[in-house]
């Protein structure tokens, strides 16, 4: 009995480690066949609400025997509905619903399962609920036996554990498709951004920063420290970094310019912020921030991508060409130039965006966009 229960929390390991890695479930099939004596399980995963969760995952079937059954068998299996009357958790065998006779007498059990060597079934539900449901099937071939009560009952106490480890990979695979919005945000903006944590290390950044310290700065993030090759930037950085900390820094000491390296490069401004309000951290960040560096050309242009302006405003592309050249305080005559139209069109063009966007003079309208939560990059499409 005690090299019983060892072996069932080896099993249980097993099924948590799934959880984390869905590829991990073919393993823990194969490790619960040997210990139950069984010669083929079936673990089928549906959900109705999110088609990612669908997987099925087989010890002993036969690859084809699988497409057989996706494409044909499927449809007259009657366990779907024979266990949809049963309770969540629970174990069955075959005999709980058909005698012997039916059994070997049905179209399922000579087309599909025969063929397959299972000849002594069981299964039941590890999750039933109404959106989302993981089936257990397992068999033994002609050479096997029933199965007991006992060796329901040991096959039936993995159930609430396989039930509690699909449960977590659900919730993981949802924080990974919401950390994936996050992040693809984050990456749109266009001023670049470095997060620390309590030990000044680099935590997380977006990719318009990893853009800029690529570029002839002589700043760089080594093993998670943000790193300038002026050792007197270095300085004023680790200084500040270690107010932030300590909780001594101001609004003054925390910017920093970075004068051109070279004559195509534009001026650096970096600002430090404090980011001890941000508890718990955002979802995005494994570990507590205390600190936010912001960091942009000084010549940086702002841009709003042509989409995102047709979507809010139902601007054309001549008119969110202008609003991007009004946002980076452009005057009229200006972006006629840059733009090669008549000053005439840039005047009609600016009435119309002023309807569309409720707004009535040039400086309420260049406000009003500039309010809005992020400027993304400039790398959206141009028509």
């Amino acid at each position: 009995m005690e090299d019983r229960q060892l072996d069932l929390l080896a099993l249980i390991t097993d099924i948590y480690d799934a959880a984390s890695d869905s590829t991990r479930w073919q393993a823990c099939l194969d490790n619960i066949c040997r210990q139950t004596q069984c010669d083929s399980m079936l673990l089928r995963i549906s959900a109705d609400s999110d088609v990612r969760l669908n997987q099925a995952f087989a010890h002993g079937y036969e690859s084809s025997a699988l497409q057989q059954y996706g494409a044909y068998y499927a449809g007259i299996d009657p366990y779907p509905q024979l266990f949809s009357q049963t309770v969540e958790g629970v174990a069955y065998a075959s005999e709980d619903f058909y005698s012997r006779e039916q059994f070997l007498r049905s179209q399922y059990f000579n087309e599909f399962l025969k063929p397959q060597n299972n000849y002594y079934c069981g299964g039941g539900y590890a999750v039933h609920e109404v959106d989302y449901q993981a089936q257990i099937r397992f068999s033994r071939g002609l050479k096997g036996d029933f199965f007991n009560k006992e060796e329901l009952k040991s096959i039936e106490f993995l159930f609430p554990h396989i039930k509690k480890s699909l449960n977590l990979s659900k919730k993981l695979l949802q924080a990974e498709a919401k950390l994936q919005i996050v992040d693809d945000a984050f990456n749109k903006m266009s001023i670049g951004q470095l997060f620390f944590d309590a030990n000044k290390k680099v935590v997380h950044f977006n990719r318009a920063a990893i853009d800029i310290l690529r570029e002839a700065y002589g700043l760089d993030i080594r093993q998670g420290k943000f790193c300038a090759k002026s050792h007197a930037l270095q300085i004023k950085i680790d200084a500040v970094l270690a107010r932030i900390v300590e909780g001594q820094v101001g609004a003054a000491d925390a910017a920093l310019n970075i004068p051109s390296p070279k004559p195509h490069l534009s001026p650096l401004n970096m600002v430090f912020c404090p980011t001890r309000q941000l508890a718990p951290p955002l979802d995005y960040i494994s570990q507590p921030t205390v600190a936010t560096l912001f960091i942009m050309r000084v010549e940086q242009k702002l841009q709003y991508p042509y989409e995102i302006l047709e979507a809010l405003y139902q601007l054309t592309p001549a008119e969110s060409r202008l609003v991007n050249e009004l946002i980076n305080g452009y005057e009229l005559n200006e972006i006629a130039s840059h733009l090669q139209v008549s000053k005439n069109t840039v005047r009609s063009q600016l009435q119309s965006i002023f309807a569309k966007t409720q707004t009535r003079r040039q400086a309420e309208l260049v406000s009003s966009l500039l309010k809005a939560p992020i400027l993304l990059s400039s790398t959206s499409k141009r028509r």
